[in-house]
């Protein structure tokens, strides 16, 4: 059973995941909402940390967000972002918008 806040859009995106140790690496999301993602990434590239920095596109205007791993799988990981203040938060909303019209989908 799902325990999500907000609705998950499919959405492929391209982001940079950081691991607390600098281990980072290039990713795709298969969906995300206001409070998390799911990214195909193979759950030990980043030697499996706790906690990740997401840096979206720059066409999001956030800088980067916080997300604690929840979920992984064969297929990657499920990330719920952390500590998303106001400001990021309208940022990521306007952006998950737009994004639905067709524009920042790679």
């Amino acid at each position: 059973m799902e325990h999500r806040w907000c609705k998950r859009r499919r959405l492929r995106l391209e982001v940079e995941l950081t691991s607390p140790c600098g281990t980072a690496c290039v990713a795709h999301t298969r969906d995300i909402s206001m409070d998390g993602m799911f990214v195909d990434v193979q759950a030990d590239t980043l030697s499996n940390p706790k906690l990740v920095h997401v840096k979206l596109p720059a066409a999001a205007g956030v800088p980067r967000l916080e997300a604690l791993v929840v979920h992984t799988c064969e297929q990657g990981v499920g990330l719920v972002f952390e500590a998303v203040d106001n400001q990021d938060r309208r940022l990521l909303a306007r952006y998950l918008s737009e994004s639905g019209r067709g524009s920042g989908q790679t």
